[in-house]
């Protein structure tokens, strides 16, 4: 076997590679299910947040979270239910002093509400909802672009910047 003579250095090496290739200017479009183990021709930035407004995060009540600071299991403090809401359903009245809005997981905060009692936290005589603790601003809240925020490069965030699927 002979001895080598001399070898090239790797930046040597990465830079005649480098020289011996070029970005590809053919682009298709292809469905979601085939873009595995393909390159985007442009970055993918999100035109709008998700989610996009304020979102109840469990099942329970939007409420005003002062309304409900000294709560307690023997003094519980009474609510006002004015409203019923499901997700997708928008709100139609505003949570004031002393009321709050029966919210299902995904539903948008009415204006007013600022955090969520979760239903097992409360008990319920018609419209007179009990809260036996207190809660504070946010709480079980979904803000407007906690999953995905406006302008974001959202490949990169969802499956990183090497874009493996």
């Amino acid at each position: 076997m002979r001895p080598l003579k001399s070898l090239t250095s790797f930046e040597k090496a990465v830079d005649m590679c480098l020289q011996a290739v070029a970005p590809s200017e053919r682009t298709e479009v292809v469905d979601l299910q085939q873009a595995a183990g393909r390159v985007l021709a442009e970055d993918v930035v999100a035109t709008f947040s998700v989610p996009s407004t304020s979102r109840s995060a469990m099942d329970g009540y939007a409420v005003r979270a002062e309304d409900t600071f000294g709560a307690g299991k023997f003094k519980p403090k009474p609510l006002t239910c004015i409203e019923v809401l499901y997700a997708g359903q928008m709100p139609t009245k505003k949570v004031g002093p002393g009321e709050c809005a029966e919210i299902a997981t995904g539903g948008v905060l009415p204006e007013g509400a600022d955090a969520i009692v979760i239903v097992e936290d409360t008990d319920r005589d018609g419209d007179c909802i009990l809260v036996a603790r207190p809660t504070f601003p946010k709480a079980n809240v979904r803000t407007p672009g906690e999953d995905i925020p406006e302008t974001v490069e959202v490949v990169e965030e969802l499956i990183g910047p090497q874009g493996c699927l």
